[in-house]
């Protein structure tokens, strides 16, 4: 009998736990809710946003303006299947994105929330 090794746990908990950075945004300009090439935006120069998935189902989003950062503490969770990411902030509302993309590498989340559709562009820091 031979032992195989398992491939690495590619939950998509497992993937979305780790560091992640916005890298662009998007706002559906022409309200077709659909994310087209011109409505993509690198983020302005001087701000940053990151975001810590950890295991424990907690995280925290960290996003910087002109050299002073703010972190936002969240707790998080997959609701119905991976299709969905939910976000509760202390002492805010929660936020339910859409998983447009998702890879060990790559993310793209869709809010819905607003009248006008945006999307985060995501990338995983190693």
């Amino acid at each position: 009998m031979s032992c195989a090794k398992k491939g690495p746990d590619t939950t998509p908990t497992t993937i979305l736990t780790g560091h992640w950075q916005v890298v662009q945004t998007a706002t559906d300009d022409n309200a077709n809710r659909k994310l087209d090439p011109e409505e993509i935006r690198s983020l302005d120069p001087g701000v940053t946003d990151y975001y810590l998935f950890n295991s424990n189902y907690t995280g925290t989003e960290e996003v910087t303006y002109n050299g002073t950062p703010t972190d936002y503490s969240f707790v998080w969770g997959l609701p119905h299947s991976s299709l969905f990411l939910q976000i509760f902030l202390e002492g805010h509302d929660s936020t339910t994105y859409h998983i447009v993309t998702f890879s060990t590498a790559n993310t793209t989340l869709l809010d819905t929330s607003q009248a006008i559709y945006s999307w985060k562009i995501m990338k995983k820091r190693t």
